[in-house]
């Protein structure tokens, strides 16, 4: 039988205040991962005798401004980066299985653009393919 060991994660937040005011990257309390049965005040308990929806991957968003910074980077590099995303842990990667492209530009695009253009089209019958509205065109990361 493995004997499970309590442990502390150290974290830091990003905030943005009512009054304007930003904290970036500012150091938290650790939080204390115990075992079920040793309940620390913050708890995050996962019951795997409940299903409630289906996990089919994990990943990140590929977002216009990563991409951008990406196609800067050496083939090499590039390369790289796609290893440290996609390989596995035993590899020295995060093993991401999914990926997920916003539909509409986000932080630090270079312009706006929507490929979703019709309010309430919720099917996304009229999902623009193309960028119309687009002044920049989107460079795309490739695996």
């Amino acid at each position: 039988m493995r004997r499970l060991l309590s442990c502390q994660v150290e974290w830091v937040q990003t905030a943005r205040f009512k009054d304007g005011s930003v904290k970036l990257l500012e150091d938290m309390p650790p939080l204390e991962m115990t075992p079920i049965g040793e309940v620390p005040l913050r708890t995050l308990a996962v019951d795997s005798s409940k299903r409630h929806q289906s996990i089919i991957g994990f990943g990140g968003a590929f977002t216009e401004a990563a991409a951008i910074n990406w196609r800067l980077l050496s083939a090499e590099d590039q390369a790289k980066v796609i290893s440290l995303y996609f390989d596995g842990p035993e590899k020295g990667g995060h093993g991401y299985t999914v990926g997920r492209v916003p539909i509409n530009s986000c932080d630090f695009s270079p312009a706006s653009y929507t490929f979703d253009v019709v309010v309430g089209d919720v099917e996304l019958t009229h999902f623009d393919t193309t960028v119309k509205q687009r002044t920049v065109s989107i460079p795309t990361l490739c695996v």
